[in-house]
């Protein structure tokens, strides 16, 4: 064999194995996340007559599904605009590991929120479940959505307390709880919450005092925690908040 046959069969070769390794890379989604994805249309009882497949997962639904570049990976999922109505959350969506942007608002969906939920962690940024008929409590494991920047769960019925653990949600800018039947004191542990930039606990069941922690956050806008069962003083260090817009405190036993 001479050296130009030779040279022209590697060339052949590693233009083969490019094409193999790109193709590869668009091969779809895992057999997990398509998996997840037809557990979430049947749950959400999603009209679709289209078998989710590795393929099409990431092109099949373009105004709810959305995917990475490569279309590998299923990174956003919004429901709001879609004719589901009514339904559950299943537990499998945490298969869906890089998930960062998860809408489900205004879609009558009963049930609880899954713990298994927790797995989203490294990833989830907004959470949005508002406007639903969910019930329970707000899970304690949620802790590690180390990423998580708008906490989205209102006008529902959600009952329990706060989760102090939600204390470990460093970059979180939003919490919008507001319109549910949540019980017990604001957590203290969230005067660390530094880049909490919107408080919305109203029309509530919360009682106790507003803590003095609060004020360390220096980029509060908006504090609503009007319509609970607060009492005391309203603490004299919130006048760090030089940046407040919004301060409601009203139909409450605050003084």
């Amino acid at each position: 064999m001479g050296c130009s046959t030779l040279f022209s069969l590697l060339a052949i070769w590693w233009v083969a194995l490019l094409w193999l390794r790109s193709n590869s890379a668009l091969a779809g989604v895992s057999e997990l996340e398509a998996e997840a994805l037809g557990d979430l249309f049947v749950a959400l009882t999603f009209t679709n007559t289209t078998p989710v497949t590795i393929d099409n997962a990431c092109t099949a639904w373009p105004n709810q599904v959305m995917c990475d570049g490569n279309k590998s990976t299923i990174t956003q999922l919004n429901f709001t605009l879609s004719q589901a109505r009514g339904g559950t959350l299943p537990p499998t969506l945490s298969y869906l590991t890089s998930l960062t942007v998860f809408v489900v608002s205004n879609m009558s969906l009963s049930g609880t929120l899954p713990p298994e939920y927790s797995a989203l962690g490294m990833s989830l940024q907004h959470f949005d479940v508002s406007s639903n008929l969910l019930t329970g409590p707000l899970p304690p494991a949620y802790r590690n959505w180390s990423h998580i920047k708008r906490f989205l769960a209102m006008n529902n019925q959600f009952s329990g307390t706060l989760p102090p653990e939600y204390s470990n949600m460093k970059q979180l800018e939003g919490l919008y709880v507001a319109s549910n039947v949540l019980t017990g004191n604001f957590p203290p542990e969230y005067g660390t919450l530094m880049n909490l930039q919107q408080f919305f606990v109203d029309d509530n069941a919360f009682d106790g005092t507003l803590p003095p922690g609060y004020s360390s956050w220096n980029q509060v806008k908006v504090f609503f925690v009007s319509n609970n069962h607060l009492s005391g003083t309203l603490p004299s260090q919130y006048k760090n908040w030089t940046g407040i817009n919004i301060f409601d405190v009203s139909n409450n036993a605050t003084n």
